[in-house]
């Protein structure tokens, strides 16, 4: 299951969720968390051939409960949650500190289903995902 998560969140592999001293890939940190937290067990239909989470697909994987997600699927959701830390992180003068992200987020979100903000703070609900993203983004703005 391990293989499954690292290919399905290859696209953090620039971000840290360990500590400075002892960095972690995203599979590492979800392994870890596997040992206190009960990921969804059960068949995915929804996912059928979902490699990753964009704003179109975003609430096949997140429903309201958001108690459904599995080893894989919370794995690309942190991964979408930060391909849009990214994106925001993009359009800020640097130095990029969490505040002025936290900013930018807030400036463009709207409550609309279609809105990747909106699916970021849904995301955020689940305790994984939003462990995982604040680990990522402090790590991202102490090394800056």
């Amino acid at each position: 299951m391990v293989a499954t998560v690292e290919a399905k969140t290859r696209d953090t592999r620039n971000w840290n969720f360990g500590t400075r001293v002892n960095p972690l890939p995203l599979h590492e940190f979800i392994a870890r968390k596997s040992t206190s937290f009960q990921f969804f067990d059960g068949p995915e239909p929804w996912v059928r051939d979902h490699d990753r989470v964009t704003w179109e697909n975003f609430f096949r994987f997140c429903t309201e409960e958001m108690d459904d997600l599995s080893i894989s699927t919370c794995g690309m959701v942190i991964a979408y949650c930060l391909s849009i830390i990214e994106q925001t992180a993009s359009e800020i003068k640097r130095p990029v500190t969490r505040a002025k992200i936290q900013d930018a987020l807030a400036a463009r979100y709207e409550e609309a289903y279609e809105n990747p903000i909106f699916q970021y703070r849904w995301a955020m609900r689940h305790p994984i995902v939003v462990e995982a993203v604040n680990t990522a983004v402090r790590n991202l703005c102490d090394r800056d």
